[in-house]
């Protein structure tokens, strides 16, 4: 069990400062794209039907506009605690009303980011538990998602069957033929739901050894960015999951720096 006095030492635990700098930057950029391109899609091609949401146009484009605003300020480095905080309650209002899980994710880090010691600072340390919880809350995605999958839908390839059939009658992607045809038999997507399962699991198991054991990091790092890049490159190309995978990658790859 943890002691009082092993949770302050965990507290006041100091890190190198340019891990975090380096993900509240990346996390900026990720989302600021995003953002960017969503806000002009919708104002050219008013894409997104307000009437299913309690939430009407004008008040949703305020909310990601200050988000935007925010994310420039995370970006720029200058009170880039305030600016987290600022995104958080602003992408959580956004959550509120449409309940999207990338938009609850980004809240989360967006906080966790305001505690964190992530500024621009003359100071080449910073308080190492934010970062612990960034690693753990990774962890728990990675678990959850995994353990949600494990439903007759997905594990008998019925989900990846209908999306992966769907993506690939756009114009947007091209499947190579033999992937084509392999997507084609429902058993195959069988095959590739069991293998994000599998990930999954390890992944988040990797992340809360590495945690748990500072001593093997090292060696714990490369076998996680590796399987992090193969989930998410994947989903990228394969299942049209761009912004929050870029992100969560950002986050394994950043976040694992020294130690």
């Amino acid at each position: 069990m943890f002691s009082s006095a092993a949770f302050k030492r965990w507290t006041r635990a100091e890190m190198a400062r340019r891990p975090l700098v380096l993900f509240r930057v990346a996390f900026a950029l990720v989302w600021l794209v995003y953002d960017v391109i969503d806000f002009t899609q919708r104002q050219t091609l008013g894409i997104v039907d307000f009437s299913k949401f309690q939430m009407n146009h004008t008040f949703f484009t305020a909310a990601q506009l200050t988000v935007i605003v925010c994310e420039l300020g995370l970006l720029i480095g200058f009170k880039a605690r305030w600016f987290a905080f600022g995104a958080c309650l602003a992408r959580g209002v956004m959550a509120y009303f449409f309940g999207l899980n990338d938009f609850l994710y980004y809240s989360v880090v967006a906080f966790i980011l305001s505690q964190a010691d992530c500024e621009n600072a003359s100071s080449p340390k910073a308080l190492a538990w934010p970062r612990d919880v960034l690693i753990l809350q990774t962890a728990w995605i990675y678990f959850s998602t995994a353990f949600l999958k494990l439903n007759p839908l997905f594990t008998t390839g019925g989900d990846l069957y209908v999306r992966q059939n769907y993506i690939a009658r756009t114009v947007f992607f091209y499947y190579p033929e033999f992937y084509l045809k392999w997507i084609s038999d429902i058993g195959n997507n069988a095959v590739l739901a069991w293998g994000a399962i599998v990930g999954e699991f390890t992944l988040a198991a990797l992340l809360f050894i590495w945690w748990f054991k500072p001593k093997r990091r090292k060696e714990l790092r490369r076998g996680v960015i590796l399987l992090a890049c193969c989930i998410h490159l994947y989903a990228a190309y394969f299942l049209d999951v761009f912004f929050f995978g870029a992100s969560m990658l950002a986050q394994v790859i950043l976040l694992t720096l020294g130690d």
